[in-house]
């Protein structure tokens, strides 16, 4: 069995909320790079055409996949993990040491307010 993930979370809070629990947890943060999310076709032309914002599609939740971190060393591990599972694995972004999580898209950076995340549960 491969050992390749230093930590994992699903994503049903939204992208950016659980991302920030690995961060929060782990005393880092992270690059995103929305252009590399594998989006539906349709998903692609409403944000092109202006119908929804790039921001409501990370920040949402209720995406059911699992958010991974492993080191550089293991991508081709992680390459042939996925095609013989049959499972597309996409690499969207990286850790880094400041601890802020930055999203980019079409070559601009951003962060992105802690209420606007995603789903907060409050117990």
């Amino acid at each position: 069995m491969y050992k390749i993930a230093n930590s994992s979370i699903d994503i049903s809070d939204g992208l950016a909320q659980d991302l920030q629990h690995i961060c929060n947890n782990s005393k880092c943060g992270a690059l995103v790079n929305l252009n590399l999310l594998p989006l539906s076709t349709i998903c692609k032309y409403l944000i092109k055409k202006k119908k929804i914002h790039i921001k409501n599609i990370f920040s949402k939740g209720d995406d059911y996949q699992i958010l991974f971190t492993s080191k550089v060393k293991n991508r081709t591990k992680i390459s042939l993990l996925s095609k013989r599972l049959k499972t597309k694995i996409s690499r969207i972004g990286f850790i880094k040491k400041e601890k802020n999580i930055t999203f980019k898209y079409n070559g601009k950076k951003f962060e992105v307010n802690a209420k606007k995340r995603g789903y907060s549960h409050n117990f």
